[in-house]
């Protein structure tokens, strides 16, 4: 693998939760399914349940499937009254632990489940299909496609998949069951329709899965792949990726429902909000959606469908109403609107007492309103992730005094604390912007210790340290909780995690203007850790 990629960046999605938890989660969701939303919500929890229960290979799976149909029926055809036979389908319990996966798509990338009941007119006649989920976010796009081709009069039959294997060169193996769906579609003449998000960085998952059916006895010409993007297939790093996909038929899905207004993402909001001079680099293929409506008033931003949206809304409300975040004033398609005031965004020779005490209040807010709980499996992780990505870089481990990430107080942090992130109005209020999502999102560092946004403002105000002295002072003013004694490793780590994630960003945007960028900040973030060890 280049060197440039191998970096540990992305944390561990998956979570433990008890599967009674799940399915009463699921329960409220359905009982309180009123509306488009409400739907989404639920067809989202019940196809991340029925992916659990497959993954954990229980007999419930096949229950839920019938209900993750049902849900995707009525997103689909727009049939939002109350089904309580749903409710009553639901098994009584679900025992023991669950792997739950979150659904990055839906929750970062604003993919809109409908977006697959849309690509179905590109598949022409289609009267027979058989329409196989790459689990995880698989699960309920399949549901999704299923359920629009039913609402043709196609003969549909669903299953899901899990290739295994190394991730640049997957394999599918079919249950007995699968083989016979498979084996029988074949003899109909069904088109085999291969659902998933992505592809990623080799396209494995979907090759896998295209050439097992070819395997099988279906014909190529009856597989139709159905990607979020058409990929660039000569830089896919399975094994002769592009000459393998060429085989297969490939419809990718085409975007839409998002509010009105001029796109602003992959990095384009910086000409609206920011000096060329002062521009960060960006990974803009891992960016958030963003949009600026028309007369400028209103910012939207992907904060997450279902929950997820959920959890980020009630976020980016009790900022605003603390008067840390712009007021929310929309919700869209999983887009959240902030209201946009005259104002500037800071520089880092701004920084004064006034804002160190803003910068204190502000990890003092979130240390105490989003508290949350830190598993041993989280803690691990992103110990491991200062462990590694030290050792790839320097080939030394790390020193002993940095080695700890004690946490004191377990928050879901902001984890954006550099000066352009804040925002000072004409009246010379201070706002922290793009405060909702990052902490708790696929990349480092997930829950952690309030410490992770206290190390983040030093590094990137890069301050002296009387000034680090009169943060924490004030920090512990607000809070009673001396961080002195744990800020250096976490420091440390911040630091070690931006220049990884920088430099394995650069090597995504190679030959493009934010590649400089991007290794401009790698080494400013390299030195900062060069100079603490």
């Amino acid at each position: 693998m280049n060197s440039e990629l191998n970096f540990y960046v992305f944390r561990d999605g998956r979570r433990s939760v008890p599967g009674d938890r799940v399915l009463l989660e699921m329960r409220a969701s359905l009982s309180g399914a009123g509306d488009e939303s409400g739907w989404i919500d639920a067809l989202l929890r019940c196809g991340e349940l029925e992916c659990a229960l497959e993954d954990a290979g229980c007999g419930e799976a096949a229950t839920l499937a019938a209900i993750s149909d049902k849900c995707a029926a009525a997103v689909v055809n727009g049939r939002f009254q109350s089904k309580p036979e749903l409710l009553r389908g639901l098994p009584e319990r679900v025992p023991g632990e669950l792997q739950v996966s979150t659904p990055e798509c839906f929750a970062y990338y604003a993919l809109h489940p409908l977006h697959y009941a849309d690509v179905i007119e590109q598949f022409g006649d289609v009267r027979d299909a058989v329409v196989i989920g790459i689990r995880s976010i698989g699960t309920t796009l399949s549901a999704v496609t299923a359920a629009a081709l039913r609402g043709q009069g196609a003969r549909v039959e669903r299953f899901t998949v899990r290739p295994e294997g190394h991730p640049f060169d997957r394999e599918v193996r079919w249950t007995s069951l699968q083989s016979r769906v498979v084996r029988e579609g074949t003899e109909r003449g069904a088109v085999f329709v291969v659902v998933d998000e992505g592809p990623g960085l080799s396209g494995s998952s979907f090759l896998s899965v295209a050439e097992a059916l070819g395997s099988a006895g279906v014909r190529e010409e009856q597989i139709v792949i159905v990607p979020s993007h058409a990929p660039d297939t000569s830089v896919l790093r399975a094994p002769d990726a592009a000459r393998r996909w060429a085989k297969f038929r490939c419809v990718p899905i085409a975007r839409g429902r998002h509010p009105q207004g001029e796109w602003i993402g992959a990095g384009e909001w910086r000409c609206k909000f920011l000096n060329e001079g002062d521009w960060p680099g960006t990974w803009t293929t891992m960016e958030r959606a963003k949009f600026l409506s028309a007369d400028e008033r209103v910012f939207w931003k992907f904060e997450g469908l279902g929950p997820y949206g959920a959890r980020a809304g009630e976020q980016a409300r009790a900022l605003a109403v603390a008067g840390f975040g712009a007021p929310v004033v929309g919700d869209e398609n999983g887009f959240l609107g902030y209201e946009c005031q005259r104002g500037h965004s800071v520089r880092r020779d701004e920084l004064d007492l006034g804002l160190l005490k803003r910068i204190a209040a502000y990890c003092a807010f979130r240390a105490e309103q989003f508290a949350c709980e830190v598993s041993a499996a989280q803690r691990e992780d992103l110990t491991t992730m200062l462990r590694v990505n030290f050792e790839r870089e320097f080939g030394a481990q790390v020193p002993e005094s940095f080695a700890s990430l004690e946490v004191v107080r377990p928050t879901i942090c902001d984890a954006k604390m550099a000066p352009h992130e804040w925002f000072r109005s004409e009246e010379g209020r201070l706002r922290k912007l793009d405060a909702t999502s990052h902490g708790d999102d696929h990349f480092f560092p997930g829950p952690c210790d309030v410490a992770w946004d206290l190390a983040g403002a030093l590094v990137e105000w890069e301050m002296e340290p009387p000034a680090c002295d009169a943060l924490l002072r004030e920090y512990e003013s607000l809070t009673g909780d001396d961080a002195t004694t744990r800020l250096e490793s976490y420091r440390l780590a911040y630091a070690v995690f931006r220049f990884a994630w920088s430099r394995m960003a650069s090597a995504g945007m190679k030959g493009r203007p934010d590649e400089e960028r991007l290794l401009r900040d790698y080494q400013r973030y390299r030195s900062c850790v060069e100079r603490m060890v």
